[in-house]
């Protein structure tokens, strides 16, 4: 197992797997080794790399707005981190895929049986920018890519310890069609992942209200999508 897998810690009191009417894992203290978690922390790319590489070609940043790199980008560059690289090479890998279809309440979902041959990953390590008025994003946790059918999405959340700021904990809804209804709301906090899956047919996430601070958040989004 690699040292990086987000989900070693799936089958520990840390973990929370919600199966009705999507699935959502809530892992805590993602990554075991306090040591590999600082590593990746001190080693995490300038907020000005994921301005600069991020595909919406921005001409100055705007409050509260993910700036972030794909995964391709990220790999091919001699400006990176090699502990990054390995990250992420392991998060769009197929021993990942495998770690994901054979936990044992995912086994049987709709959905999962019958992608490995033809899906495709992405690893995109970026920052939330700092927020300069009480704000929300509905867009901070799409994925970049248009039309293009989500299977899983994740997130890894990296919070500073001096991050004093309030609000922007990710929340997630059901649909029905006629009632909209939360189904959890997860404070921001380091060394969590959180995943849903499906493509969002049932299942929405989304911030709250962020008030304003001079922070800027480090998140990793972790996508599988055909």
């Amino acid at each position: 197992m690699s040292k990086y897998n987000l989900l070693q810690n799936i089958n520990t009191s840390n973990s929370t797997l919600i199966l009705n009417p999507c699935p959502i894992i809530i892992i805590k203290n993602a990554l075991t080794s306090n040591s590999v978690y600082q590593e990746l922390v001190e080693e995490y790319p300038s907020i000005s790399k994921c301005f600069y590489e991020d595909s919406k070609n921005h001409k100055a940043m705007i409050s509260n707005t993910t700036y972030e790199i794909p995964s391709n980008t990220f790999i091919n560059s001699e400006d990176y981190s090699t502990k990054w690289k390995k990250f992420i090479e392991f998060h769009t890998s197929n021993d990942f895929l495998k770690e994901l279809l054979n936990l044992q309440n995912l086994k049987k979902l709709e959905g999962l049986t019958n992608i490995k041959s033809n899906i495709k990953m992405d690893c995109l390590v970026g920052y939330n920018s700092p927020v300069i008025q009480k704000s929300c994003n509905p867009d901070k946790y799409k994925y970049y890519k248009k039309g293009v059918n989500i299977i899983y999405n994740g997130f890894f959340f990296l919070r500073k310890d001096i991050d004093d700021s309030k609000g922007g904990s990710i929340e997630f809804y059901h649909d029905d069609g006629t009632t909209k209804k939360k189904i959890i709301s997860i404070p921001y906090q380091k060394n969590c992942f959180i995943m849903f899956i499906g493509n969002g047919d049932r299942i929405s996430c989304q911030e709250s209200y962020i008030e304003p601070t001079l922070h800027c958040r480090k998140m990793v989004k972790i996508v599988g999508y055909t």
